[in-house]
């Protein structure tokens, strides 16, 4: 019987061919219905994971944003600066002139701080000297004085280059600094013997009488007092002033110092200058630690990341500071031995030069 497609009544036809192909067709369909499903849910996916960064940015953001304008953050940092005696006192060593002393570019020695201090000084001497003069007249004084021994201490309390009292270390305005400065002692030092020549009319014997044994004594006996060490002053300033004269030809000229003075004077400016520092050092230290416990304590008061930020910074700081602080202590350890090696030296080099007796019979 020949196939046809024709449907007789009543009785389906089956066609195989057109029934495989329908079935492919529904097949791509289904899927391609699933990979666009798949398609669709996947960008879903990035969508809701687009919005989950703009939302954590956002949080981000905000928290490196300091509440109200940084004003709480800046009210804790100044809280924290203030602890103690203040940011000032605590920050002090490294402004301090012991710390110039040790590290400070330029270091004067003790030559160089008597010539800044006669120059500064100059202009408040009445009697017509010269520059080069007073400076001659300052240095010699602080020879007789202490033998440019900065540290130099009496027993009646005279102190320094040029062994001023306490209470006239007062009167200058100098006393809470005079005994750690050796410029300050020059400088006092100059100030109040200008000071005497001016209230002798510019006679140098008795303001050196004056320096020495007080205005009332030379008032009192109308010249200079017979005391014995006063007597004495008053002639062996005026010698070492000429022989300063006959070695300098400038008034900023230096190397008319000798040099074991020189050196030994270089020792006992940095044999101080670390005691002080040391001290100094010590306090800061001892604060700063304080302030760094403090700091601790208020992370957790923190109202979002940027003020934890403003606070760690603070802490490293601190700490930084704490470091260099600790690094300078330890360089100080070779300080005094370096400027005791130099007075060594130079106190052999003046031996050698003495004992080479080149004279003849």
């Amino acid at each position: 019987m020949l196939s046809s497609t024709s449907l007789a009544q009543g009785v389906p036809v089956f066609d195989p061919v057109k029934n495989a192909k329908e079935a492919e067709i529904t097949a791509q369909m289904e899927a391609d219905l699933a990979l666009q499903r798949q398609k669709a849910e996947e960008a879903r996916k990035r969508l809701e994971a687009d919005r989950q960064q703009v939302e954590t940015l956002g949080d981000v953001s905000g928290g490196m944003i300091l509440p109200g304008g940084g004003a709480g953050a800046a009210a804790m940092i100044a809280d924290l600066e203030a602890a103690g005696d203040g940011k000032q006192a605590v920050y002090a060593t490294d402004n301090s002139a012991a710390a110039e002393q040790l590290f400070g570019e330029g270091r004067e020695n003790v030559e160089q701080i008597i010539i800044r201090a006669a120059r500064d000084t100059h202009h408040l001497q009445k009697a017509g000297l010269s520059l080069i003069q007073w400076r001659c007249w300052v240095q010699a004084m602080i020879w007789q004085e202490s033998r440019f021994n900065p540290h130099a201490e009496s027993p009646v309390g005279a102190y320094g280059l040029t062994q001023i009292m306490p209470d006239t270390a007062g009167d200058l305005g100098i006393r809470s600094t005079y005994r750690s400065d050796p410029y300050i002692q020059a400088e006092g030092g100059a100030r109040y013997l200008a000071q005497q020549l001016n209230a002798f009319d510019g006679d140098m014997i008795l303001a050196l009488a004056a320096y020495n044994a007080g205005a009332g004594n030379v008032r009192k006996h109308g010249g200079v007092p017979p005391f014995a060490e006063t007597r004495k002053y008053v002639q062996v300033i005026p010698a070492k002033y000429l022989e300063y004269m006959a070695k300098l030809g400038a008034a900023d000229q230096i190397g008319s110092i000798e040099a074991s003075y020189l050196a030994n004077a270089e020792k006992a400016m940095i044999g101080g200058a670390v005691a002080q520092y040391a001290d100094e050092a010590g306090q800061d230290m001892g604060l700063a630690m304080a302030r760094l416990e403090e700091a601790m304590s208020r992370l957790d008061q923190t109202e979002n990341a940027a003020e934890a930020m403003a606070l760690n910074s603070f802490v490293r700081a601190e700490f930084a500071r704490l470091l260099v602080i600790r690094t300078r202590l330890i360089a100080t350890r070779s300080k005094p031995l370096s400027a005791e090696a130099v007075a060594a030296a130079a106190a052999f080099a003046q031996e050698r030069r003495f004992m080479d007796f080149q004279g003849r019979l």
